[in-house]
């Protein structure tokens, strides 16, 4: 227990030092326009055998959730997820762990290593939500903007006023 203990402490010392160099993002990460429904996003990393931990949230819960997040293989054999819940100004906070404690210590890999599934209700134009990635310190990494889209009768009925203004001329 002590070993396992020891070598916790180092890999992380090695990863706060090794954390410049790494790259953890949302994939597909920026804005995008969305009907309601659910959406996978992943987290993912740039670099192998490098443990990280990383917050997960999303900036209001008005118009969307996170419904669950599912650790991948690469994430490692530790690897974890907890559900901090709300906090910090946020909503559905995770708290992300990609870690390896096994000799040898080689499971943490590069790729998608946790995808984060976010139900989306906005279902009109300006309705939208953001899904936050966070570093310890909760500074901002990354994150991807849900905007709503209108329903197709709402679209429907703005054409059809369209042409009744037009026909009027």
């Amino acid at each position: 227990m002590m070993k396992k203990l020891i070598v916790l402490m180092l890999v992380l010392g090695l990863a706060t030092s090794a954390n410049a160099a790494l790259t953890i993002s949302l994939d597909p990460s920026g804005a995008a326009v969305l009907p309601a429904g659910n959406y996978d996003v992943d987290v993912v990393s740039n670099e192998d055998v490098t443990p990280w931990e990383l917050y997960v949230g999303l900036d209001n819960e008005t118009y969307g959730s996170i419904t669950g997040v599912v650790k991948l293989p690469a994430a490692g054999n530790e690897a974890s997820v907890t559900l901090i819940g709300d906090g910090y100004g946020m909503f559905d906070i995770y708290h992300l762990v990609a870690i390896d404690l096994v000799d040898p210590l080689d499971s943490v890999k590069m790729g998608s290593q946790f995808t984060v599934t976010v139900n989306f209700t906005g279902a009109a134009t300006g309705e939208d939500f953001k899904l936050v990635l966070m570093d310890p310190n909760l500074n901002e990494l990354d994150s991807r903007t849900f905007l709503g889209v209108p329903e197709p009768m709402t679209i429907a009925l703005l054409g059809l006023g369209g042409l009744f203004l037009r026909r009027r001329k």
